[in-house]
């Protein structure tokens, strides 16, 4: 199969809007393309039944729907089709913390795989968790920018772009219009790649309905 029948294929299984197949950006076709499937994911198996690692795909991307279907059902129920998938926020203060210094062991850890003595020392700064209620204002948001850069370099560079999966990038930044959980979501597909599954943590924050940004020697979490 190739990426125009992996195209045709991935058509056939939405009831959304149209699909321009003769597009030559044909992976933002497929923008919202999980929302399709919303609340409960009934039928995303398919999605991933021609693809080399679709189990492991799968396996991660069903729990998206796991952990925002009662969101999503209560909006559906007042006539609102979500645009995203959203968590409820409900965790207790203490395991966001554990979950934020996991988040910050995990990129010092994989810093020995990406080798940036830059990033490495903005790390070893960071010694405080912050938590709070609503998304914050940065005063400095060097160290946000410098690893978009480089976990977003080393994703273009292990990313097949002839693999079918590739035509699901979109899709998978549109969950919630964020790159990391795109790339943890993805992480099976990634040629080379840290040992440790370094955005697991991050995920896990956004699970529990929580966001997260650095701003200089701090971690603020946020709902």
């Amino acid at each position: 199969m190739n990426k125009i029948e992996y195209a045709k294929y991935l058509k056939s299984l939405m009831d959304g809007p149209e699909i321009d197949l003769d597009s030559d950006e044909l992976a933002d076709q497929f923008y919202g393309f999980f929302q399709c499937f919303m609340p409960r994911g009934e039928g995303i198996e398919k999605i991933f039944e021609p693809l080399r690692q679709g189990k492991e795909l799968l396996q991660r991307l069903i729990l998206i729907f796991e952990v925002t279907h009662q969101k999503t059902q209560r909006l559906l129920d007042n006539g609102v089709m979500p645009g995203y998938f959203c968590p409820e926020a409900d965790c207790s203060e203490e395991l966001l913390k554990k979950l934020g210094e996991q988040f910050i062991q995990d990129l010092r850890k994989a810093n020995s795989f990406f080798k940036e003595p830059g990033l490495g020392e903005l790390l070893a700064k960071v010694t405080e968790i912050e938590i709070i209620d609503d998304e914050p204002e940065v005063s400095d948001n060097y160290l946000n920018d410098y690893l978009s850069d480089v976990i977003s370099d080393w994703a273009i560079a292990n990313e097949d772009d002839a693999d079918l999966t590739s035509l699901l990038c979109e899709a998978y930044y549109s969950i919630n219009c964020d790159n990391y959980l795109g790339y943890y979501l993805r992480y099976p597909i990634f040629k080379k790649k840290p040992k440790n599954d370094f955005l697991k943590s991050y995920y896990e924050i956004w699970k529990h309905g929580y966001y997260c940004i650095f701003d200089a020697h701090k971690l603020i979490i946020y709902s």
